[in-house]
């Protein structure tokens, strides 16, 4: 998926996504996050400790990280 692409195209990409991934398993998770303004006025630390109590693999707590400045 692009970075240029709609909401519109996102949404749809995941709708296949999930109805792909629902074929052959119970339950599909997603998590979505908006990280436009969300943290602006939070200290980054702290809601990087809060994701660090989060059983994420390490690469994707990286990547979460990356997002900030």
């Amino acid at each position: 998926m692009s970075s240029t692409g709609s909401t519109t195209a996102a949404f749809v990409h995941l709708l296949h996504t999930v109805t792909t991934i629902i074929e052959n398993n119970p339950f599909v998770v997603v998590l979505a996050i908006d990280f436009s303004k969300a943290f602006d006025s939070v200290r980054h630390s702290a809601v990087f400790k809060k994701f660090s109590y989060l059983d994420l693999p390490d690469h994707i707590y990286n990547w979460i990280e990356s997002l900030f400045p």
